[in-house]
């Protein structure tokens, strides 16, 4: 490649007082400094590049690492400016998510990515929907919104994520780690806080725990709050359904703002992407989880776009959050590489 020059300067304040030696001995050591600083710009694979890459893109040609780069610049920017707008003081959450293109290298077989999932992901729910002529929509999502018997109702508040770890330890370090962290435990709290408004005025009695557990997935963990309530006679369950979706664990807080910044500037319809999906029988029962941890499959040409979001708040870091989403999307994408080497 071509070869970049470097021209640094290097100040030191020197007091009169000052031995000679000593002063050359700290000009000596900024200048070290400056040049272990040009050596890591000018590395060609820095953590920095490995980080931008999304683990849907390859990497194989010129073109395809720079869909990458784009497409971690315009999240870097989007989550950045989410936070300006939070510290504002407008809006206290938003939930962001990426649709990611994937050209899986065969055929795809949605069966055997639903049994994959389903197998990866035993404590999820996993689902699909295949209307005429449309490509099918699949996942495992670990959120539900809703179950319903008679007037007994059960949800969860589901916000705060952190990566499996490596090994025993490094688990136990996890999710340790993610029960102390402030960012967590108030993104967490603004979900609880919201179903609580919402609930409370509609229910007999409210059961919510004080403190978050723990939920452990093969890939991540997440803080679990489970909600319980015995709801008032005249409670159904579509207008729980439509009282509750999105909470802030999807959309954000306060919801219309939230909202409304989101359809601005996330740039990409979400479609079926985190909707309510469920059940519901002549009684008025149901269940309806939340439709995350999904794709949508088009198996006649053989395209996939695959979908990954995580809470925003003030005390976010974008490379963080970025991390975060490619974990998500891994698991959708072994599932898919899976069905392609079976």
């Amino acid at each position: 490649g071509e070869d970049v020059g470097w021209k640094g300067v290097v100040t030191v304040r020197v007091d009169k007082r000052e031995d000679g030696r000593e002063v050359e001995a700290r000009v000596r050591k900024e200048i070290q400094g400056l040049e272990a600083l040009i050596n890591k710009s000018n590395h060609p694979k820095s953590n920095r590049d490995v980080r931008r890459r999304d683990p849907v893109t390859p990497q194989d040609t010129e073109e395809e690492s720079k869909n990458s780069e784009r497409r971690y610049e315009s999240w870097i920017n989007l989550i950045s400016k989410a936070i300006q707008y939070m510290n504002l003081g407008n809006m206290s959450k938003v939930v962001l998510a990426r649709c990611v293109p994937y050209t899986p290298p065969g055929a795809i077989n949605v069966s055997s990515t639903l049994s994959s999932l389903s197998a990866s992901f035993p404590e999820c729910c996993t689902f699909f929907i295949k209307l005429p002529r449309r490509p099918a929509f699949l996942g495992a999502t670990p959120e539900r919104l809703i179950r319903l018997r008679g007037t007994r109702m059960e949800t969860e508040a589901l916000a705060g994520t952190i990566g499996r770890g490596r090994n025993a330890d490094e688990d136990m370090e996890n999710g340790a780690k993610l029960l102390a962290s402030l960012k967590d435990r108030k993104e967490h709290q603004l979900v609880v806080d919201e179903i609580r408004g919402l609930l409370a005025p509609i229910s007999r009695n409210l059961n919510i725990p004080p403190v978050p557990s723990v939920r452990k997935l093969k890939n991540v963990f997440h803080l679990e709050t489970n909600i319980e309530a015995e709801l008032r006679d005249d409670a159904e369950l579509f207008d729980l359904v439509e009282k509750l979706h999105p909470t802030p664990a999807l959309g954000g807080t306060p919801r219309d703002v939230a909202l409304k910044w989101m359809a601005k500037n996330e740039g990409w319809e979400r479609g079926w992407y985190a909707a309510p999906i469920g059940w519901s029988d002549r009684e008025g029962n149901g269940e309806f989880v939340v439709a995350i941890r999904s794709a949508l499959i088009s198996e006649q040409d053989s395209k996939v776009w695959l979908f990954s979001g995580c809470g925003i708040v003030p005390g976010s870091n974008p490379e963080s959050e970025w991390e975060e989403t490619n974990v998500k999307l891994r698991a959708m994408l072994e599932a898919l590489r899976a069905d392609s080497e079976a």
